[in-house]
């Protein structure tokens, strides 16, 4: 089974919306099964998110 995470899934696992948030997206990360792959264009997404955005 193939899964799609939007970027912002990824961004609040960082914390960036709070710890509400964090956890609600960090279980649905333990979720997904074991030796998936995130699309190279959802991290390019992530990065510029956390870098440029966040800080």
């Amino acid at each position: 089974m193939r899964v799609a995470l939007d970027t912002k899934v990824l961004a609040y696992a960082e914390g960036l919306n709070g710890a509400g948030m964090k956890r609600t997206a960090l279980g649905l990360l333990e979720k997904l099964p074991q030796g998936g792959a995130f699309a190279v264009q959802t991290l390019g997404e992530l990065f510029n998110l956390l870098v440029r955005k966040a800080r």
